[in-house]
């Protein structure tokens, strides 16, 4: 049986019978929100039902914080993540990249860039104190949903690459860490960037991270400018000599 056509005529046929009763679907898949809404249709999701339950009072906010949790660890649709709520569905489930780290992984999750990006941050800090070998995993999570949310290519490897480079100099990594998180976030771009390339763009996140590295650390007053490209080199010492010359390369290259 084919399940992919099967899934298809489903959703199919839910849309053809929205359309002609005139009424709305109830759906937690974003992207096919999206799709059935420029046929015309109104869509909402059970987030959006619980919202309008707390708002009405029907809920409580407790109840309702409940669900939210439930919906995490089910991967239910994409809840806005706070700190605290991360680190307590992440702790149920020790610490290892699982459930709550998937919803980094959702485009939707990356809307608001800055704050997202504070966010991960912080849970990476958190993580590098308590399970240092599940950074690299979260990195992951993260830097796909952020390139996926990216309209092209050039942007992507842009946030990929200020996602890496930000969170090598907040965690101090070195070595093996350094090595891990550099391949977790090209293995995160591969995989979120599309199989077409016509601009030919390098998809390498290396040596833009390499930059935006020199660039905020010659911005730290506690940084003196000798140190800046031995602290670089320093923190990529495990890469092979390929990726050393690569980061080499970018650190002398004049800025665009």
């Amino acid at each position: 049986m084919d399940h992919k056509r099967l899934r298809l005529n489903v959703h199919a046929s839910v849309v053809q019978l929205s359309v002609s009763k005139r009424i709305a679907v109830w759906c937690d898949d974003s992207a096919a929100r999206v799709a059935i809404r420029t046929l015309g249709v109104p869509t909402f999701s059970t987030l959006a039902v619980l919202e309008h339950l707390l708002t009405e009072g029907i809920l409580s906010t407790t109840d309702f914080n409940t669900a939210l949790d439930t919906f995490i660890q089910e991967r239910i649709g994409n809840p806005n993540l706070e700190f605290s709520q991360i680190v307590k569905i992440a702790r149920q489930e020790d610490l290892q990249a699982a459930n709550v780290a998937s919803s980094l992984m959702q485009p939707q999750a990356w809307v608001d860039i800055i704050d997202t990006t504070a966010l991960t941050s912080n849970v990476l800090r958190t993580y590098h104190r308590e399970k240092p070998d599940q950074v690299a995993a979260w990195l992951y999570a993260a830097a796909f949903g952020s390139v996926m949310h990216c309209p092209n290519t050039r942007a992507a490897i842009e946030i990929g690459s200020l996602l890496l480079a930000g969170n090598l100099l907040s965690l101090c990594a070195r070595g093996r860490s350094a090595r891990d998180m550099v391949s977790a976030t090209r293995a995160a771009v591969r995989a979120a960037l599309p199989v077409d390339n016509p601009a030919n763009i390098s998809t390498d996140p290396l040596p833009a991270t390499a930059r935006h590295m020199r660039t905020l650390l010659l911005r730290d007053a506690n940084v003196s400018a000798e140190r800046v490209f031995p602290s670089i080199l320093d923190c990529f010492s495990e890469l092979d000599d390929q990726d050393l010359r690569t980061v080499a390369e970018a650190l002398l290259a004049k800025d665009d």
